[in-house]
């Protein structure tokens, strides 16, 4: 049972990780969009 659990906070971990990768990149490309529209490509 323990197992299980530490298994289960584990993969939360990953999952929050994965999130945050996910919004860092669509920051990316929000912002780069922002600077192409400013300064023109």
């Amino acid at each position: 049972m323990k197992q299980r659990l530490l298994n289960i906070i584990e993969f939360m971990n990953y999952a929050e990780t994965a999130k945050l990768l996910r919004n860092t990149v669509d920051k990316r490309k929000e912002l780069t969009l922002q600077v192409e529209k400013e300064y023109g490509e």
